[in-house]
């Protein structure tokens, strides 16, 4: 087995399902005839039993070969989900650090983001909303991070840096606005990773230090670097 069959392998794994369009963009964007490509090596990694095909999607979508998760399960639309949502992050930060996928952040009734990462060396926790929930719903997620932040667990976390703690921008990707009511937290609610870029283009300013940064969005003061 390849490098690149590896990391195919890892990806499926930890996104627990990828479509064959995100494997192109993720491993063979740069080659000349880039879905052929792919559909060689998946279907060699198919064959090796590596991984299989959930045939109910155009394009194939694919998940580890052990999984049990049905070949339809409608929680493979949130898989995906998560995985374009790191796609687009990427697009924009080269460097996207220190990615977690769905992680478990404590015991049952913690929180569990979507996606972890540091995002343009900012640390941000992804809430990505497929349905709409009620505000009694979604208050109630909010609090669950609330309690998180105040048990201080987070400031343990390997990637903190030790002279200073950062919690997390929680980011709310969503079409629907909430009414968020937080005393700790820093609660952003964006449709779209492209809409979150462009509130903090400013960034880009040469004449202000990176770790200084700040910009207000949506009403709410974040500042980049940790």
């Amino acid at each position: 087995m390849n490098k690149r069959d590896k990391q195919i392998i890892d990806d499926i794994t930890r996104f627990r399902a990828l479509s064959r369009d995100q494997i192109i963009a993720l491993h063979f964007s740069k080659l000349k005839k880039p879905t052929s490509n792919c559909n060689l090596v998946l279907k060699r990694l198919q064959d090796r039993q590596y991984i299989k095909a959930c045939k109910d999607f155009t394009p194939y979508v694919y998940i580890p070969y052990e999984s049990r998760m049905k070949e339809n399960s409608q929680k493979i639309w949130h898989f995906l989900k998560i995985a374009d949502t790191f796609i687009e992050l990427k697009k924009y930060d080269a460097e996207l650090s220190y990615t977690l996928i769905e992680p478990k952040m404590g015991e049952k009734g913690v929180i569990e983001p979507d996606l972890f990462v540091i995002f343009k060396k900012t640390p941000m926790f992804f809430e990505i909303q497929r349905t709409i929930y009620s505000e009694k719903i979604m208050q109630e997620k909010i609090m669950r991070y609330e309690q998180y932040y105040l048990s201080n667990d987070w400031q343990n976390l390997e990637w903190q840096r030790q002279d200073k703690k950062f919690f997390p921008a929680i980011i709310l990707l969503t079409d629907t606005r909430y009414n968020i009511e937080t005393v700790n937290l820093k609660v952003i609610q964006v449709p779209s990773v492209k809409a979150l870029v462009n509130t903090f283009s400013p960034m880009k300013e040469p004449s202000v230090q990176q770790n200084q940064k700040e910009q207000i969005i949506n009403g709410v003061k974040i500042k980049f670097g940790y």
